[in-house]
C-alpha cells in the first residue's frame, strides 16, 4: 500500500508538468486517467475498507499539497468519487477501459475479422453491465456511476446502436442494442 501512495504522490506531484492549467482538455483526460488507474489498483490490491479509506485520505492530501489552484481542485474533484465497493470499483474500470478501446474494437467489427464473435461477446457483456448499473441508479437517488451513465448515453446514439446490431446479432426477444 505504501508503494501504491508513492507512485500517486509522484503522478500528482507532476501533473503540473502536464497541466499547465485545469481548462486544458488534455488535463481532463490525464486527470480521469488516473482516477480510473487508481481504481484499478485498488481493485487489484484487493485491499479492505480501512485500507481504501487510508488511500483515499492521502489522495486528498496529495491533491491539496499540490494542487493549488481552486479550477485544478474543482476539475479533479468532477470526476472522482470515493468508491468502497469492490465490484463497483471493478466495474467502473471495465466501464473506463471500454471506452478508451471501443473504437479499437469498432474496428476489428469488420467482417474479414475472424474474432468478430468474441469482440460483439464482449460487447454484449458491457451492455448487461451498463443494463444492471442503470437499473440500479434507478433505484437511488446517488449515483457513484454518473460520469460512466453519461459517457455511455453519449456515446451509443442511434447511428451508432445501429452500427452493432449490423455488426453483432441481437437477441431479438432480449436485445441489448436499442
Amino acid at each position: 500500500i505504501t508503494k501504491l501512495c508513492r507512485k500517486m504522490e509522484y503522478i500528482i506531484e507532476n501533473f503540473n508538468q502536464f497541466c499547465p492549467t485545469s481548462s486544458n482538455q488534455n488535463c481532463q483526460y490525464i486527470y480521469k486517467s488516473f482516477i480510473y488507474w487508481l481504481y484499478g489498483k485498488i481493485n487489484e490490491g484487493n485491499y479492505d475498507i480501512f485500507y481504501i479509506h487510508w488511500i483515499y485520505n492521502k489522495l486528498q492530501i496529495f491533491i491539496e499539497k499540490f494542487f493549488l489552484e481552486k479550477d485544478k481542485k474543482y476539475t479533479f474533484y468532477r470526476y472522482y468519487s470515493r468508491v468502497f465497493d469492490m465490484e463497483e470499483l471493478q466495474n467502473k474500470k471495465l466501464l473506463y477501459d471500454f471506452f478508451e478501446y471501443y473504437d479499437n474494437i469498432k474496428i476489428m467489427l469488420e467482417p474479414k475479422n475472424s474474432n468478430v464473435n468474441e469482440y460483439c461477446q464482449y460487447i454484449k457483456y458491457i451492455f448487461e453491465l451498463h443494463k444492471k448499473i442503470q437499473q440500479q441508479n434507478n433505484l437511488t437517488s446517488f449515483s457513484s456511476y454518473r460520469n460512466e451513465l453519461e459517457k455511455f448515453q453519449k456515446k451509443f446514439n442511434r447511428e451508432e446502436l445501429t452500427f452493432l446490431k449490423n455488426h453483432c446479432k441481437d437477441d431479438h426477444k432480449n436485445p441489448l442494442f436499442r
